[in-house]
């Protein structure tokens, strides 16, 4: 599965995508609360409430941005504003470090840039096509073992790099970097 992803450009540039796009979640989930509850001042009550929301506007997204993609013969400009919006979304809660500006972001820019992880997943299946069924589900397989490998590695880095901090915004400083490469990366490929 290695050798096919690294012998084929767009296989190669979705895999660096889709790793950006698991550091995007994984760098910001574990530490969310925190940041809300602690350094914004909402209340637990509120912060519940707030992250409802917020998965609900993610479904939305999700659902809806996948039901425009499947008509799509070429679904890179909606990759590419998607991760737009990750930057966007991500660098301006980390430069405002102020309470409105992350629910505003969270329930518009952040649930459209989650989106890109179905749309990502899409398009390799769409490219793996025309492989032998094996080589396609080995590829799948390593694909979602290496989003994975977001969760196990970045969490632990993020914090380590966080215990000289004293705000945990860099969080979404690490996400706006992230949806940085999925744009750069998937903007490569023809």
């Amino acid at each position: 599965a290695l050798q096919i992803i690294a012998g084929n450009d767009f296989a190669r540039l979705t895999t660096l995508s889709l790793f950006a796009c698991g550091v995007t979640v994984s760098a910001t989930m574990p530490y969310q609360s925190l940041y809300a509850v602690k350094e914004l001042g909402m209340t637990d009550a509120v912060f519940s409430l707030f992250m409802f929301a917020v998965s609900v506007m993610s479904v939305i997204c999700a659902v809806s941005l996948g039901a425009l993609s499947d008509g799509m013969t070429n679904r890179k400009p909606l990759v590419l504003w998607l991760a737009a919006c990750g930057v966007l979304g991500y660098g301006l809660i980390y430069w405002s470090a102020n309470m409105v500006v992350f629910m505003i972001l969270m329930l518009t820019l952040v649930p459209l840039t989650r989106a890109v992880f179905s749309l990502l997943f899409s398009g390799i299946r769409r490219e793996l096509d025309g492989f032998e069924k094996g080589d396609a589900t080995a590829v799948n397989s390593m694909l979602r073992a290496i989003f994975a490998l977001s969760w196990i590695l970045v969490p632990g880095i993020v914090a380590w790099w966080l215990k000289a901090s004293v705000t945990l915004a860099p969080i979404y400083l690490v996400a706006a970097i992230a949806s940085m490469v999925i744009l750069a990366a998937y903007s490569t490929i023809t």
